[in-house]
């Protein structure tokens, strides 16, 4: 039976407390970096659903942005463990938080108890709409070109050139310091993930081949790494596949995330020292 929902309370950002369920690091920065922009400063931030599930039952939260696909409990299990609760924890606005654009990704959503959807790479001005649902913001976020919303692209369509969009990293950019420590952030977690990508080069069913693509292919949307973000999105729907099959694939997204790193790395402010050298 459809859940009762009480009519939506709005209210002032500094009095609102998010809670944001979220295991890349990345992308943790990221949200909690928007939220500040609009005044949101109480943010308490989980890396599983099952965290999740345990802030909102201890917590008093007025929203919950809730990823998706998570270790140890998921998004839409940690949603419906949330529903489950008795009192008015159970009520709480859960809004999801994605890569996966697939058609019915977001009716899925909404079938398990979530009140909205966001895909990955976020785009600022509709994650204010989305905020403002629920708390009355101090004001409009400036507008930012649409960059690299909604599904992922082909990757045999793009050129070199196109392999990278800086502007989605440099929405979330205040300084340069900033945009050196999102990609230091970006490329270590990339890095990690690159590195157990191997193991999973199995025949047929891998679960873990998925998340681990999943994982990468939401950082590197965040990160403008369109190619990578797009090959990452072909990795994760090859399950199950032959190992050969994957560890095909595995070459093109090294490949690209080298090239992904070069680009990124050629963004960053030259180091004092190095400046004066030259």
């Amino acid at each position: 039976a459809p859940r009762p929902r009480p009519a939506p309370v709005r209210l002032p950002a500094a009095g609102a407390r998010v809670l944001v369920a979220e295991d890349h690091t990345l992308n943790q920065l990221l949200i909690a970096r928007l939220l500040a922009r609009v005044g949101i400063l109480q943010v308490d931030i989980v890396d599983n659903g099952t965290k999740a599930v345990e802030a909102v039952k201890n917590g008093d939260y007025h929203l919950v942005l809730m990823d998706c696909h998570m270790p140890e409990m998921s998004g839409y299990e940690a949603t419906r463990e949330i529903r489950s609760l008795p009192g008015v924890q159970s009520c709480v606005p859960i809004v999801a938080m994605t890569a996966d654009a697939m058609p019915g990704t977001r009716q899925n959503c909404l079938d398990t108890g979530m009140d909205e959807y966001m895909s990955k790479p976020i785009d600022s001005e509709e994650f204010e709409k989305m905020l403002s649902t629920w708390i009355i913001l101090p004001a409009a976020m400036p507008a930012e070109p649409d960059a690299a919303a909604g599904a992922s692209p082909d990757a045999a369509s793009l050129t070199p050139v196109e392999a990278v969009d800086i502007s989605v990293l440099m929405e979330y950019v205040d300084t340069p310091e900033d945009l050196a420590e999102y990609v230091g952030i970006y490329l270590q977690q990339a890095e990690a993930d690159l590195s157990r990508l191997p193991d999973t080069c199995t025949e047929g069913d891998n679960p873990e081949w998925v998340a681990l693509a999943h994982r990468m292919k939401g950082g590197a949307g965040m990160a403008g790494a369109r190619r990578l973000q797009a090959l990452c999105a072909q990795a994760q729907a090859m399950n199950p596949a032959p190992a050969a099959e994957r560890r095909r694939i595995l070459g093109d997204i090294r490949a690209a995330f080298e090239d992904t790193r070069r680009f990124l790395q050629k963004q960053l402010p030259a180091a004092p020292d190095a400046a004066r050298e030259a």
